[in-house]
């Protein structure tokens, strides 16, 4: 939004900027926010306002429609490329919290989206604490400690 800004005001720095050939690349993250229909006017328009000589690196590890955004950034800016990678260096981690604390959605770590897990789906399994029932007797149990003085 800070760049988007500078660029509708014709921000003097960003023209001295421009002018010197400082504007090398403008690195927009959480690119996927370009669907966004509050939030994505901010990406849009500092593509379409970035100085020419500008790369525009564009990150996002959830944008279905990238070959599509692709063709249109080559359109308003030049040649573009599309770098795609299945690999996620930084596995998801999935997590269950609430006020008996946080726990493992999953049996396994790996299992989810992007867990890095090789299991299908269909062999993700839950957690077997999160079932009602357990933290039904979990919340129980806690209750049954302070009252007896336990604390926590």
């Amino acid at each position: 939004e800070v760049l988007r800004n500078m660029l509708l005001e014709q921000d003097e720095m960003v023209f001295a900027a421009q002018a010197a050939g400082r504007v090398g690349v403008v690195i927009l993250d959480e690119f996927h926010y370009m669907n966004d229909k509050s939030r994505g006017t901010v990406w849009e328009e500092c593509c379409v306002l970035a100085p020419p000589s500008a790369k525009l690196v564009a990150l996002s590890a959830t944008m279905a429609n990238a070959r599509q955004v692709t063709r249109w950034l080559e359109a308003i800016h030049g040649p573009t490329s599309l770098v795609e990678t299945s690999h996620r260096p930084v596995p998801l981690r999935y997590r269950y919290a609430d006020d008996l604390g946080v726990e493992d959605l999953f049996t396994s770590p790996a299992a989810g989206p992007g867990g890095g897990g090789a299991a299908p789906p269909k062999a993700w399994r839950l957690n077997p604490s999160l079932r009602p029932e357990k933290r039904g007797l979990a919340r129980e149990a806690r209750r049954e400690r302070r009252a007896a003085g336990g604390g926590r």
